[in-house]
Order: structure tokens, then sequence, then C-alpha cells
């Protein structure tokens, strides 16, 4: 993957659940959501981490490998390259979230909701 191993991928869980529980809690918490922009997101995990649980559910063994941007790019043109940028994200995203008048998951009570391993093992 194109991202360093300590990059983490903000994790959604059940595209089908997830999004509306976000919504409807910020429609009956207009307090906790009110003038901020709500990060949809429930919890981060980096690649390896992603991969791991992936290979266990699975039964496959895995290796995380670390590939360049540009090697990326070569590879897959201009497909390639973006989907290198957007890992790259994962190396800031932390920084990006954590400021101030971002609603999160936890302030609208949904720390709780599926995680990564159970949205796999279906």
């Amino acid at each position: 993957m194109p991202s360093a191993p300590h990059a983490t991928v903000p994790v959604l869980g059940d595209m089908n659940t997830v999004p509306g529980l976000f919504v409807r809690a910020c429609i009956e918490h207009p307090e906790k959501s009110l003038g901020k922009y709500v990060y949809v997101a429930t919890y981060y995990l980096s690649f390896p981490e992603m991969l791991k649980v992936w290979g266990e559910v699975l039964g496959r063994k895995t290796v995380y490998v670390e590939v360049s941007t540009e090697s990326m790019k070569n590879l897959y043109g201009e497909g390639g390259l973006e989907t290198a940028l957007q890992c790259r994200l994962g190396e800031t995203i932390l920084a990006i979230t954590s400021k101030e008048g971002l609603g999160t998951a936890e302030e609208l009570g949904l720390q709780d909701l599926i995680r990564f391993r159970a949205r796999l093992s279906f």
C-alpha cells in the first residue's frame, strides 16, 4: 500500500446502517451537532491492522508492504496516483479530525458501532 504503516484510516463500518445512525443522532441531539461538521467515522485502524484482521477472518497469511506514490502511478496510471494520495491522507488524518468544532461519533454516543472484524465476517 502507498501508506506508512503507522498511518491510520477512518473506518465507518457497515455503509448500509452507520450513516443513517449518524443522521439520526444529529437530529435527536442538535445541541451536539448544530453548527458543526460531523466526521462520520467510528474508529481508526492502520492498513497493517486492517490487513491482519482480513487475513484472520479469511484464514490467509498477510504481509504489509509499503510502496511509493510514484510506483503506484507507474503501475496504475492516474488512478494509482489518486489511490496513493488518498492512502497518504491517513498519515495526517488524526491531526485534521482533532480540530475544534468537528463533531465525532463519541460526542453523539455512537462509539460502539459495528467493528471492522464483524463487517468482514458476513
